[in-house]
């Protein structure tokens, strides 16, 4: 690293600890939600100006992302629309604010350069026919659940077959193919494909409408607004990429409303205001559920590390391997205070450090989910591998949020990086006659496909 870049990441650093002392100042001298949301406000948009609004890197979407969910409640409760819960303490703004700082300082503002993916040779593996693999299971696993009578997704989860099973991992599969694919038609050709894009779209959609699985298309188009910036727009902030941005985040409360149109016919209630719907389709959990945590003394501290354990093993499957049911936070936290006739309620990352080690717990669990984005976002410009790798990750970060720990470890490992290891793996062992060569500067497609 050169003196100049030192230069720039120690400046970088001293704005960014600029930025927490303002906000900390707000949250600390005013008792007012207004105001934390404000001083909350003020961390953010100053993650943001620091690397340039730069999408790709976590200091803008993870930090955009975590203050929706981390302000979903506070703002209900200034409407006077809570439910569940109908008490604010300043300790939430507090809790979520600590999260966010020490995630910022592990990553880091040093942004990652893209222009070494343009232009770049090298080998891939065909992934056409495990595409049609995996659209044929997402057929099969569409036709079993449209035919099946079921009227809850949490019912196609505990008695659908091993289809349906499969089904659900093949689209994760799927979606990290499509994301290679995509990446490559987007570096020789400077657009989006087209086709393969109305196709995924129409899969994963029809998926969804049948399942109220509706992360799935959120996951699609996360990854298809990161190809068109970094792979399209060249990481520039035009027009077609904030419609697309904004597409994304005005269908949430489409999606809140008809999740379960098509498995029961049925629209679920609408609050009839714009920002209250957005923050109700999707935002207001997480927080909504550390704020019970807070209020419950006996939760802080409660499992003293044991659920993390538990979560890597469940994220390699030891869990499986041994036939042996292990406890979860998120479970746990359904079935503390939400044990009757509800649905699952989520969970809360911040609450997963919370009811391990306290606000100590905090800090830890989010000094390691920003080391994971550092690498993550550090390496994503090593290839086409490395970068799907990448934005595949994003969509997994967003959800985890209003979930656990397993909920970020589970996907990582068990499908993006299983995938994109297993692809890189038949490139090793596979003779060059089946393997083909691409280079991103070319003009026709057909050459690397």
């Amino acid at each position: 690293m050169s003196l100049i870049v030192r230069t720039v990441v120690v400046v970088s650093y001293i704005k960014l600890l600029v930025y927490i002392a303002i906000s900390g100042a707000v949250l600390l001298f005013s008792n007012s939600p207004i105001f934390h949301i404000v001083g909350f406000g003020i961390l953010v948009f100053g993650a943001m100006r620091i690397v340039r609004f730069d999408l790709a890197h976590p200091y803008v979407w993870y930090s955009f992302v975590f203050m929706m969910y981390s302000i979903g409640y506070p703002v209900l409760y200034i409407y006077g629309m809570t439910y569940d819960v109908y008490v604010y303490t300043k300790s939430l703004m507090f809790s979520q604010w600590l999260a966010l700082v020490v995630f910022l300082l592990v990553l880091s503002p040093v942004k990652t350069d893209y222009s070494k993916l343009y232009g770049k040779k090298g080998k891939i593996i065909s992934s056409k026919p495990i595409m049609i693999l995996a659209s044929i299971a997402l057929v099969l696993t569409l036709f079993e659940i449209s035919t099946g009578n079921y009227s809850h997704k949490s019912e196609i989860y505990a008695e659908g077959s091993a289809t349906v099973s499969i089904g659900f991992r093949m689209v994760l599969v799927f979606l990290v193919l499509f994301a290679v694919n995509s990446t490559l038609y987007g570096l020789a050709k400077s657009k989006l494909d087209i086709k393969m894009t109305l196709y995924a779209v129409g899969m994963i959609s029809l998926l969804v409408f049948f399942s109220g699985e509706r992360d799935l298309i959120i996951r699609l188009l996360v990854i298809l607004l990161f190809i068109y910036y970094v792979i399209v727009s060249k990481s520039k902030l035009t027009k077609e990429v904030v419609i697309l941005g904004i597409i994304s985040l005005a269908f949430l409360p489409f999606l809140t409303k008809y999740k379960y149109y098509g498995l029961t016919g049925q629209k679920s209630p609408a609050n009839n205001n714009i920002i209250l719907d957005f923050l109700t389709s999707d935002f207001v959990s997480a927080s909504k559920n550390m704020q019970i945590l807070l209020l419950d003394q006996s939760s802080k501290g409660r499992f003293r590390g044991i659920t993390w354990l538990f979560s890597i093993l469940r994220a390699l499957n030891i869990d499986k391997l041994l036939n042996i049911s292990l406890l979860s936070p998120l479970g746990w936290y359904n079935d503390t205070y939400f044990a009757v006739g509800r649905a699952g309620q989520g969970f809360t990352l911040v609450g997963d450090g919370y009811v391990n080690f306290g606000y100590i717990g905090v800090v830890i669990l989010f000094a390691f989910v920003g080391l994971i984005a550092k690498i993550l976002y550090s390496r994503s410009n090593k290839g086409v591998y490395s970068f799907a790798l990448y934005i595949t990750s994003i969509p997994v970060f967003m959800y985890s949020i209003r979930a656990d720990l397993a909920n970020l470890l589970s996907p990582l490992i068990n499908h993006n990086l299983l995938v994109v290891f297993g692809l890189q793996l038949l490139l090793k062992i596979l003779p060059d006659s089946q393997n083909t060569r691409y280079h991103t500067s070319i003009t026709e497609l057909g050459h690397y496909r």
